[in-house]
């Protein structure tokens, strides 16, 4: 955090005028940004792109409350967003998977919404469809990403995490806006330093981490579009396919939890992973069970155990 004294008076004289707390922070989370670290090159990242659609509108802020917030208030305006890409520097109100939070430190990793549709002329079993395809694809497009730029053992671990070497890159959550239309949040870890005093360094890691050196976070971007429009044009079976050879769980025993990991529940249980289901789900048996059970990602969290 930048100490700043003249930004301090902003804050005060803000808050004393009765100006809404968050503008404040937001024009100190500003300031900050853009003295800890170069901000994204747009031009940068438009260079690499070989899409049609994904990426090639961005929308880049320093600081908004959430990429999913702004991304989602902008479809409620009905323009055609398909591929848009909202992309912020600092989120005060991130969200993960099952309502966690989104931690990163300012202008160091990618947290960025995009916008998918599918037309609308799909019947709802197909624009389902779909929509599920997508959620798979981001976690291939993530874990491809994060190779391309050296993290050579990034993987999935299910239903849509990216793991490397046993710690955390990167984590998505996709929203529907009605039956056509997916809202996908994602984040990765690029270039934090993550101090070995912060209690999440023994689960979380960094692309530049693993480098040895300042990660593109264009070049990260860039290649995750291409990824994913490249998986989004296969059958749901190449899409899994490729997703398995990700796989970072299969035959080992994972928890399961079914509040959340932080929180142990009467019902959670030990299993080990046995094989997806043709939709994605993960199969498992459970201890001391000849059964085995399909397990859905938004029912559940997993963790290797």
């Amino acid at each position: 955090m930048v100490d700043d004294k003249r930004t301090a008076q902003i804050i005060i004289a803000a808050a004393t005028a009765g100006v809404a707390v968050y503008a404040a922070y937001k024009l100190f989370c500003q300031k900050s940004c853009r003295r800890s670290s170069p901000t994204f090159d747009t031009g940068a990242f438009s260079s690499q792109l070989k899409t049609e659609k994904l990426g090639r509108k961005l929308e880049y802020h320093e600081v908004v409350d959430s990429t999913m917030l702004l991304a989602k208030k902008s479809v409620t305006k009905g323009a055609d967003l398909h591929g848009s890409i909202f992309l912020a520097e600092h989120q005060t109100a991130g969200k993960g998977r099952r309502g966690r939070s989104w931690q990163s430190s300012n202008a160091s990793n990618l947290m960025f919404t995009f916008v998918w549709t599918v037309s609308k002329s799909l019947p709802q079993k197909e624009a389902m469809e779909e929509m599920l395809k997508l959620n798979f694809c981001i976690s291939i497009a993530t874990a491809f990403s994060c190779r391309h730029v050296g993290a050579k053992h990034a993987s999935v671990k299910w239903p849509n995490d990216v793991w490397h070497e046993g710690k955390k890159l990167s984590g998505m959550l996709v929203d529907l806006e009605g039956m056509h239309t997916a809202l996908a949040g994602v984040g990765i870890n690029v270039n934090w330093d993550i101090p070995a005093s912060d209690p999440l360094s023994a689960t979380a890691t960094s692309l530049s981490a693993i480098a040895g050196g300042p990660v593109s976070r264009e070049t990260v971007l860039a290649h995750f579009c291409n990824e994913i429009e490249r998986l989004m044009a296969l059958p749901m079976p190449s899409v899994m396919q490729e997703y398995r050879s990700l796989d970072m769980i299969m035959g080992k025993r994972v928890r399961v939890h079914h509040s959340s990991r932080e929180t142990a529940a009467p019902e959670d249980y030990d299993a080990v992973a046995t094989g997806f289901a043709d939709d994605g789900g993960l199969v498992v048996q459970p201890d001391g069970s000849t059964r085995t059970v399909t397990l859905r990602g938004e029912e559940v969290s997993i963790r290797p155990v």
